[in-house]
């Protein structure tokens, strides 16, 4: 069997959408940085690229990093709003099933935001919360959210 299934949700795709949710994520936060629209993120990205985009990126969830255009929060919730829709199928009709769904996202972006603090954290109590809050909170708030729109569009 290529994925497994749980209630119409295939497990796999949940997990690809959460990751691709992360990296995409990163990706504009790079160019965020990349263009110095953020005066945080741009400090963090001159100082260092890959660990700076990485570190603003989990810090973002929060908006404890902005400085100056606090909408930035809505890259993460966007995206995950986005792949919660993508992995309910949305035939239910119910948004609880939906939301149920929708947090499926959070297994591949727990990942990598789990691969991320490994990569980059030093293991300080209150960045393993920030990890824990953008690789868990977040994911099951906004895909959830997602979900709950797959299914009642």
């Amino acid at each position: 069997m290529a994925h497994s299934r749980t209630d119409g949700v295939s497990i796999s795709n949940s997990i690809a959408t959460g990751a691709l949710a992360w990296v995409t994520g990163l990706v504009v936060t790079f160019v965020v940085g990349l263009l110095a629209i953020d005066v945080g993120i741009g400090l963090l990205f001159r100082i260092a690229p890959f660990e700076g985009t990485l570190a603003a990126f989990i810090y973002l969830h929060s908006g404890a990093l902005a400085t100056g255009i606090s909408w930035l929060v809505v890259i993460p919730a966007g995206l995950l709003v986005i792949g919660g829709m993508s992995v309910a199928p949305g035939t239910a009709g119910d948004p609880a099933t939906g939301f149920k769904h929708g947090t499926t996202v959070a297994v591949g972006y727990a990942l990598m935001a789990g691969l991320t603090t490994v990569l980059i954290i030093d293991s300080r109590w209150f960045e393993i919360v920030d990890m824990v809050f953008a690789g868990v909170v977040f994911p099951i708030v906004f895909g959830g959210l997602g979900g709950v729109l797959a299914e009642s569009i």
